[in-house]
């Protein structure tokens, strides 16, 4: 209940500054760009899970490598700077079947921020909220930031 109420706060607050709330919905071009780092992060989790089978390890440069390559395809350049981990899950972490938007938001035609639910594959029950800035760049969404939100945390929080 104290969460519906948040997030009526914020949308009013937003309505007033030109900024658009959508809650629920496909959200666009914004939503299609987190879906596909989803995807891609997800296949290459699987890769290195699948190649990490028996004995053999792989060696971490082919997996930062092949998160560089994810990156540069998806991502802006504040993240591709960041550092690299070579975590990954069996099952993966990132799975677009077990993300649902909840939330989509845009101050402006070149920036969005789209709230998601994450199902972890090994926990059925447990889930966790994300808030992913999209920024439009060079024609293609990328991400800009993934940041966890914490239970009663308000949604859609310090809008872009």
């Amino acid at each position: 209940m104290q969460m519906a109420r948040l997030l009526d706060r914020l949308k009013e607050r937003l309505s007033t500054s030109g900024a658009q709330v959508e809650t629920g919905g496909n959200g666009g071009a914004p939503v299609s760009a987190v879906m596909a780092y989803l995807a891609d992060m997800r296949d290459a989790e699987r890769w290195a899970a699948n190649a990490s089978t028996g004995a053999d390890q792989v060696d971490a440069d082919l997996i930062k490598a092949r998160w560089r390559e994810i990156r540069a395809k998806h991502c802006t350049d504040r993240v591709i700077a960041q550092p690299l981990s070579v975590a990954y899950g069996d099952p993966p972490r990132h799975d677009p079947a077990k993300t649902r938007v909840v939330n989509v938001a845009t101050s402006r035609s070149d920036r969005a921020l789209v709230e998601t639910l994450e199902r972890f594959s090994d926990r059925p029950l447990m889930e966790a909220r994300y808030e992913y800035r999209v920024h439009l760049v060079g024609g293609e969404w990328r991400l800009n930031s993934r940041v966890r939100k914490e239970p009663g945390e308000p949604s859609i929080s310090g809008l872009l």
